[in-house]
């Protein structure tokens, strides 16, 4: 039986009581702003989707299908975008599903997850950092980097950048643990482990960025590592868990294939785009590492300075804070220029394995460098444009070396750690003084529109103290080079301190009240009012609202549908839908879609057509009686199909039930007739009456469409879709067993105390 010194057991407790403290700041900090929001991809469509799935879905039953969306579509299509299969993500959704907020209330609860999942990708790099570094402290400081980066206020905007890199550091860690014990068996143990939480990150959302991020380290760590692979690789045979979770992987990626293949998104007709189409903002442009520097100034003067420029090279201005990694965690990268510093650590020049990493990747992201249009030619990466989101990974890839930097000098001697910090401070100062000017230069010549730099003052005052605040510290310790515990946790307040001023200034400049952002939803009192008694009683009552944003139809308390095809309408919808003909008149449109006709009626036969076309015009031609034209007659895409019945029949619709993935309805018919539903006929929908099976036949485009016996029945359909289950049950499961992996990796060992 081992145990602690007590010098270990003090520095555990103190290394437990500073992050509680990092914590508390950090929580109190975005506490004091969390009615502030800003409005991009988070409030268009992140949250509104997940808002939409919960409100699909009953307490503890998740909805495969969306069915008060549009003319409906399986989830699984919205599984990546959305990162419907996060843990934190599936939590909130049952959350919602079983508590029904109001979509403002809910906008509030989705900020918090935000920051509960943005917790969740800090805890792991404090994990990693207790593996790569050796002073107990180091592993606090990447966590509190990691905290009060630009990017945590970044994903106020856009949330699925922290999902693009929450399970990379609790893999990286694990990764870390295979190479440590490389020559025993325990290492294919963490092999295993580092598959199942990659396979996570692949369909967490952007699988293309968690593949070429793991090729790259992979590529870099053989040339590194080489005799750590080659013992690695002879415990192949204990890999085939990994191998295992890997096809289940690639199984749900065949999935979402095969569903998506039938919908696609309302602006473009191909999923491809060729890169000479390609605009700016997908990409980071060279001036915008001015926000790394001087992030507070460069994002308040944004708009002035790009816009005296005709030269590529601004990028969206909501996208400048993720730039951000900190002052002083770019000082302490700077640091490991000076000799040695790439190469220390005692870990065969790990640093510059991680600088290697974070450049390429960073070179991926950035458009001058032109490396799309080799990537755009990878089987798979040409469906994929958001080369903007690679620097995320080169984030991650600079905080670690920034613990590196940090690491370095807590764990040298006291002459080496003066001679650091001295140069760091030099090439520090050469660096600051040469942005300053080029972009005092780029405001003062670029004749932009605005009130002028001079109307920034505020903003370069607070740039100004974090930058003084930040050099004055590392001056101060390249004098005083004796190290102290007093001394490293005083620099942990100056990082907490100077970020905080960044992210307060992040939020007066970018956000605005979450009132102000509900507003632009466009929700009037019929969206926000559900269906009464009365109209569940009479089906053919049933009208879908018209939805003047895509964002309003996910959060709409009815069901919704939207003619848009630009970016207020852009959720999928099957290609054959009426929105997508042409050719067809918006009052047409309006009413197959269930906004201006019930989304439920009877017609007498089946009327078969050669093609779209034909439809199209069909349609058209009786626009101004298409009640009595859809009455009559329901449209199939097969010329040889005519069926017409003896009579015009009488059909009553009655008492609709709707749960999560199934509808049923009373009717009374005195004939036959064929009984239509403006909801897309995916696989996976069944029908029977009386519990007796009926076929489904896709007709009007691609809605369903049944036959119904004279007389009276219930009408039960439910989506079954195998495929689904499949890709939701096997990404929970791996889920639930990554957690546990990350659990056990935040109570195994680390690195030996300097």
């Amino acid at each position: 039986m081992t145990t602690s010194s007590p010098r270990a057991v003090m520095n555990s407790r103190l290394q437990i009581a500073v992050l509680i403290g990092v914590i508390a700041w950090w929580a109190a900090l975005h506490l004091d702003f969390w009615s502030v929001l800003i409005y991009h991809d988070t409030w268009i469509t992140n949250f509104t989707e997940t808002y939409g799935v919960a409100r699909n879905s009953a307490c503890l039953k998740f909805a495969y299908w969306l069915m008060s969306v549009d003319t409906g579509s399986p989830t699984v299509i919205y599984a990546i975008s959305a990162s419907l299969t996060q843990p934190i993500r599936v939590l909130l959704v049952n959350w919602w599903a079983c508590t029904r907020p109001q979509p403002f209330d809910a906008m509030l609860i989705y900020k918090l997850q935000i920051f509960v999942i943005y917790f969740g990708f800090a805890l792991g790099m404090f994990v990693l950092g207790r593996m790569l570094f050796r002073h107990w402290l180091s592993a606090v400081y990447l966590a509190t980097a990691a905290l009060f980066a630009g990017f945590c206020v970044y994903n106020v905007h856009s949330d699925q950048s922290v999902i693009m890199v929450f399970w990379v550091p609790w893999y990286a860690a694990a990764l870390v643990m295979a190479d440590r014990y490389s020559n025993e068996p325990r290492a294919a143990l963490h092999v295993n482990l580092a598959a199942v939480l990659f396979c996570l990150q692949l369909l967490d959302q952007s699988p293309h960025l968690a593949a070429l991020g793991a090729a790259t380290a992979f590529l870099i760590y053989a040339t590194m590592r080489f005799e750590h692979l080659v013992n690695l690789l002879r415990q192949s045979s204990r890999f085939w868990p990994a191998a295992l979770v890997l096809l289940v992987t690639v199984g749900g990626l065949y999935v979402i294939q095969n569903q998506i293949y039938d919908f696609r998104p309302s602006q473009r007709a191909a999923v491809t785009v060729h890169p000479s189409q390609f605009g700016q903002t997908g990409f980071i442009q060279p001036s915008a590492f001015f926000g790394e520097l001087f992030p507070l100034t460069f994002t308040a003067a944004f708009e002035e300075i790009a816009s005296g420029y005709g030269w590529r090279a601004f990028i969206y201005r909501l996208d400048v804070p993720i730039l951000y990694i900190g002052t002083l965690p770019l000082v302490l990268v700077i640091s490991l220029f000076s000799k040695g510093g790439l190469r220390s650590n005692g870990l065969c020049g790990a640093p510059l394995g991680w600088l290697i990493f974070s450049a390429v990747l960073m070179l991926m992201s950035l458009q001058t460098s032109q490396l799309y249009f080799a990537m755009f030619h990878i089987p798979f990466f040409n469906l994929f444009r958001d080369y903007f989101h690679y620097f995320v990974y080169a984030l991650f890839g600079f905080l670690v070396l920034s613990g590196y930097g940090f690491d370095r000098l807590l764990t040298t001697t006291s002459i080496v750690r003066a001679n650091v910090l001295r140069a760091t401070f030099i090439l520090s100062s050469i660096v600051y003084l040469g942005g300053a000017t080029v972009l005092g230069a780029l405001a003062i010549y670029g004749k932009g529109d605005g009130p002028g730099f001079w109307s920034y003052l505020w903003s370069m005052a607070e740039d100004a103290v974090i930058v003084v605040t930040t050099l004055g510290a590392l001056l101060v310790a390249a004098w005083h080079p004796n190290l102290r515990t007093r001394h490293a946790l005083f620099a942990l307040f100056v990082l907490i301190a100077t970020q905080s001023i960044h992210a307060a200034g992040v939020y007066r400049l970018l956000g605005e009240p979450a009132s102000s952002i509900f507003k632009r939803y466009q929700m009037d009192a019929a969206m926000l009012a559900p269906y009464s008694a009365a109209e569940w009683a009479n089906p053919t009552q049933l009208r879908r609202v018209e939805c003047p944003t895509n964002a309003s139809c996910f959060l709409a308390q009815r069901d919704g549908a939207s003619l848009k095809r630009d970016l207020d309408g852009t959720f999928f919808r099957h290609r054959l839908n009426p929105v997508f003909q042409d050719t067809l008149s918006p009052d047409v449109k309006m009413a197959l879609v269930g906004i201006s006709h019930p989304a439920l009626w009877a017609s007498a036969g089946l009327q078969g057509v050669a093609s779209v076309a034909d439809l199209d015009r069909e349609l058209d031609a009786y626009r101004s009686e298409l009640d009595m034209l859809l009455s009559r007659w329901t449209y199939v895409i097969d010329s040889q199909v005519k069926e017409k019945l003896a009579t015009q029949p009488t059909v009553l619709f009655a008492n609709m039930d709707r749960g999560t993935d199934e509808m049923s309805f009373h009717y009374r018919a005195d004939s036959s007739a064929f009984a239509n539903l403006s909801v897309t006929a995916a696989p996976g929908w069944s029908a029977t009456i009386n519990g007796a099976a009926t076929p489904i036949i896709k007709a009007n485009f691609d809605f369903i469409t049944f036959r119904l016996p004279a007389g009276e029945g219930v009408v039960t359909l439910r989506y079954d879709n195998a495929a689904s289950v499949y890709f939701f049950w096997s990404r929970w499961i791996l889920a639930a067993l990554g957690i546990a992996g990350a659990i056990s990796l935040t109570w195994r060992g680390r690195r030996t105390e300097a």
